[in-house]
């Protein structure tokens, strides 16, 4: 019986492999990191220009306030909760250009984040690894600056 099971292992782990390798890993030179326990920065290249977006916690832990320049467009953006297990809901505008996204957990133990939506008129749909240094949600919102 377990003889048999051998290829099934195999698959199951070139699926794997397969999953880990369509991990989002942005375009542009763009990433977010922890400054302190509530405050998170994007910063980086991407086609508008320079990205520096300060988020912080602005909800009482429902949410986040991004601020910030892209360039030279004006950056303000809020992340908030879609509801219990719903994930978050990143809406806001970089310069003239909207931002409306939502992120959403895989499963319950589920590292991986499915990110949906549209900036400006181009669609989003991309799945990235929570690192839960950075939250995932401003991960999540990073994927809005890597879409231009």
């Amino acid at each position: 019986m377990f003889r048999s099971m051998r290829p099934l292992t195999g698959i199951a782990m070139v699926l794997a492999l397969a999953a880990a390798a369509l991990a989002w890993v942005p375009k542009a030179e763009i990433k977010a990191e922890r400054i302190s326990p509530t405050k998170f920065r994007l910063t980086g290249k991407n086609a508008i220009g320079n990205l520096d977006v300060l988020v912080e916690d602005k909800h009482l832990f429902q949410g986040f306030k991004g601020t910030g320049k892209n360039g030279d467009n004006v950056v303000d953006f809020d992340i908030k909760s879609a509801g219990l297990g719903q994930g978050w809901i990143i809406e806001g505008k970089n310069g003239s250009t909207v931002i409306d996204l939502k992120s959403k957990q895989q499963g319950v133990l589920s590292k991986e984040w499915k990110v949906t939506g549209k900036v400006g008129d181009k669609a989003v749909d991309v799945t990235i690894d929570g690192d839960w240094n950075v939250d995932p949600a401003i991960v999540s919102s990073l994927v809005a600056f890597d879409n231009l």
